[in-house]
């Protein structure tokens, strides 16, 4: 699968998860066993179910449990509306109460995850992406010929990101490619 395509391979620090039901036990044991002898767990992002079920339920203290929140993982929440996303929600809700720290360079997405799960999360600012070190440029201050802009347009391709918006914003610039 993605191993090969990626060129990853097995090392001390990556280890790559065989198919099959057994495979997928031994993998999850072995998580449960280096979840409780971590010093900290990092989620980076809350996306994959079966991990936020086993966080959810396993007597885990919430003060080594970090989520780097992503936005798409956080804004979830704008879509309960159907019965299955409930089934899915209510391990989410249990382990986000439970996560008792923070990562993200958006203080609103912290405070938003706090009021949305009823949790008392602590903030650890993060810069993320480089994106977060460059000077802002007024839109008033006109970009001359000179001047080279480049814009990153999302880190995902997620449909949240409107990606499309902004293109159609800055393509009218002459020498704007992509």
């Amino acid at each position: 699968g993605d191993a090969s395509k990626f060129g990853l391979h097995q090392g001390s620090n990556l280890k790559i998860q065989e198919s099959g039901l057994k495979n997928k036990f031994l993998f999850f044991r072995r998580m449960i066993k280096h979840a409780f002898a971590a010093d900290k767990i990092i989620f980076h992002g809350l996306f994959n179910l079966e991990v936020i079920k086993l966080f959810a339920l396993l007597p885990i203290s919430g003060n080594k449990m970090f989520w780097v929140i992503m936005g798409g993982d956080l804004y979830n929440y704008q879509h309960r509306k159907r019965l299955i996303w409930w089934r899915h929600e209510i391990f989410r809700i249990l382990l986000i109460k439970k996560i008792n720290n923070h990562i993200t360079h958006i203080g609103g997405d912290h405070h938003l995850a706090n009021e949305i799960y009823s949790s008392n999360a602590v903030l650890h600012h993060c810069i993320l992406y480089p994106s977060n070190v460059v000077p802002f440029i007024n839109q008033s201050n006109s970009i001359t010929n000179n001047v080279t802009c480049k814009v990153l347009v999302g880190n995902s391709a997620a449909p949240t990101n409107n990606h499309q918006f902004l293109i159609n914003k800055i393509k009218n610039y002459s020498d704007f490619g992509y």
